[in-house]
């Protein structure tokens, strides 16, 4: 069961109706590990180890996949796993692979590696919810992640900073949002949420 096969399926719609469901529940089933989700089921020496080892970047697509289809508590967990154990590990950056049982090995591979950094969108764009709506964010989707119940956050664009706060309060979620005036702005909110927009 290859993780990337899996993962672009459910991030890109091929995979529809109950097949979303059961594509998550298999990838989490056969490729979770302490250390995230492996790129195969199984060892395989030609694949980097195979069930051995992590690839940052495609925990990016498979966390980004459950965040579309509405596994915002998978997406975190995953992270979690992923980019947090790296970070348990004393990484200052991201590595180009991960050990699936978080004990660094001997590495032959890139301690500092680009494409390994896909969790700091996933934060912007799944968590803070900034996401642009159209090209060179003339317009920007507001959609915050809903089963956290408090972060803050500042994403860089084009037009200026947006800054995003939530803080839960009586059974209620706060939000307050920060934008630039020339900005315009498309909410989706979850529900009994309040939302306080300060233009700048």
């Amino acid at each position: 069961i290859p993780q990337d096969g899996n993962a672009l399926c459910l991030l890109y719609g091929i995979a529809e109706g109950d097949r979303v469901t059961r594509v998550m529940n298999t990838l989490r089933e056969r490729l979770w590990t302490p250390g995230g989700s492996s790129i195969i089921d199984m060892p395989d020496p030609y694949k980097y180890g195979g069930n051995d080892v992590i690839s940052p970047p495609m925990n990016s697509h498979e966390a980004e996949a459950r965040f579309v289809n509405g596994d915002e508590e998978g997406a975190l967990e995953l992270m979690r796993r992923c980019w947090g154990s790296m970070m348990e590990n004393g990484a200052k950056t991201f590595w180009e692979y991960a050990p699936a049982d978080k004990i660094p090995k001997s590495k032959s591979y890139s301690s500092c590696h680009g494409w390994s950094a896909g969790c700091t969108y996933l934060l912007s764009a799944y968590v803070l919810g900034i996401r642009p709506e159209k090209v060179g964010y003339e317009t920007v989707r507001f959609e915050p992640c809903s089963v956290l119940d408090s972060f803050e956050g500042v994403v860089p664009t084009v037009k200026g900073l947006i800054a995003v706060s939530c803080k839960s309060e009586d059974g209620k979620k706060i939000y307050t949002l920060a934008i630039p005036k020339n900005v315009n702005i498309v909410t989706k909110l979850p529900e009994n949420s309040v939302l306080d927009i300060v233009e700048y």
